[in-house]
């Protein structure tokens, strides 16, 4: 992120980074395709963001994990290391820049212009008026 907050770059870390458990990239990247986040708690938002960010740069994230892999392996060769995940030489394994902004205005253009957006009818409204009561024939 920069100094405002916005997102530059997407990345991925050797293990040791984080202190997660490894898992390959193909495994991972499945795992994006019914990534959501329907937690209130901590932060509704976030997690909303969180999912819909992963969603919409899915095929990237992808990339980079598929990368990821790749450099651990050409490493662990160059580096004659037999634990590649715990080697502190190892640290950010690929890079991706991001524009949210740029990235969602590619979408638009590609999609063209939307279909008007039909919104069925509003219910009718109930009056607020007393309504008679119905009687009870005895």
């Amino acid at each position: 992120m920069d100094a405002a907050g916005l997102r530059i770059h997407l990345f991925t870390t050797n293990r040791w980074v984080t202190g997660e458990r490894f898992e390959p990239a193909e495994r991972v990247a499945r795992w994006l395709e019914g990534f959501d986040v329907a937690l209130a708690v901590p932060s509704w938002p976030v997690n909303r963001w969180l999912g819909a960010m992963l969603r919409f740069y899915a095929p990237e994230i992808r990339a980079l994990l598929l990368e990821r892999d790749r450099v651990l392996e050409r490493r662990r060769v160059e580096l004659g290391s037999l634990d590649i995940l715990e080697d502190r030489r190892v640290e950010v394994t690929s890079v991706q820049p991001v524009d949210l902004a740029a990235d969602v205005a590619a979408l638009e253009r590609a999609l063209g212009d939307p279909p008007p957006v039909r919104l069925p009818p509003p219910p009718p409204r109930r009056s607020t008026a007393a309504q008679p009561r119905s009687r009870k024939i005895r």
